[in-house]
């Protein structure tokens, strides 16, 4: 099969601020995305205990970002199947059509999906998009009946203290919530599973580094507006204050891991 690229919808203005903040980050995001490769590396085992050993044909990536999840599951696919590799900027689109995937380019909300998919994978994905039961009715349209749909995302103590301390953050769903919204969709949930860690930096500067190479920095961003030297130097002391024992102690942020899978009901 030629492998084309799917057009590019034009995206909403909700999502153009991400689709700049990835473009811009798109160079740095793979060596700083450690904590998206192991949600990545546990998806993947998830997604193969859902297929109990089935080779899936037809497979939709939403999200597949600099490709940790798609190194994975391509050769569950490939060669023999079709694996669409969506994502809402054109940054990796030659890397994935070099890995004999199909590139779709656009906001998985407007775009037009390919139909009759065996399986729906995105990881570290859907935190991005507040409408989940619009997103869920849109992937169970595309699935076949009985089709999989396995992700990743991130849990309601994400990246708490930032956004205790700025006011500033996304909304990450509960578990109980995405359930119900899957099974509002029409699909049944399989396996829900939550896992914390945390990340640890030295200074509040090298956090906001590590932000910066991986798009997600708009969530940092300090009520007032821009950072500067003294916002910064009033973050990390409150920061330490509030999260830390001691003044030399590594600023923790935690991390909030979620993972379901479920299946479009027949």
């Amino acid at each position: 099969m030629k492998n084309e690229t799917i057009p590019e919808t034009k995206p909403t203005e909700p999502t153009q601020r991400i689709h700049r903040a990835f473009s811009r980050a798109a160079d740095r995001y793979e060596g700083a995305g450690q904590m998206q490769d192991y949600a990545a590396g546990c998806l993947a085992e998830l997604f193969r205990r859902s297929l109990g050993g089935e080779k899936p044909r037809r497979v939709l990536e939403i999200g597949a970002g600099s490709g940790f999840l798609t190194r994975r599951l391509r050769p569950e696919v490939l060669p023999g199947g079709v694996y669409t590799a969506n994502d809402l900027t054109e940054s990796f689109a030659h890397r994935y059509r070099s890995w004999g995937c199909v590139p779709l380019v656009g906001d998985v909300l407007q775009v037009a999906l390919p139909q009759g998919q065996d399986a729906v994978v995105s990881s570290s994905c859907f935190q991005w998009i507040a409408d989940l039961s619009g997103l869920f009715r849109r992937l169970a349209a595309c699935l076949a009946e009985g089709g999989a749909l396995c992700f990743s995302t991130f849990g309601p103590e994400h990246f708490l203290q930032v956004k205790s301390l700025t006011g500033v953050g996304l909304e990450y769903p509960s578990p109980e919530r995405i359930a119900g919204e899957l099974l509002g969709a029409g699909f049944e949930v399989g396996e829900s599973l939550r896992e914390k860690d945390l990340l640890r930096f030295d200074t509040a500067w090298e956090m906001l580094r590590y932000f910066s190479a991986t798009g997600v920095n708009g969530i940092a961003r300090p009520a007032e507006g821009l950072w500067t030297p003294g916002r910064l130097q009033d973050f990390e002391r409150r920061y330490r204050q509030r999260y830390t024992a001691s003044p030399g102690e590594p600023l923790p942020l935690t991390v909030d891991y979620l993972w379901f899978s479920a299946r479009k009901r027949r």
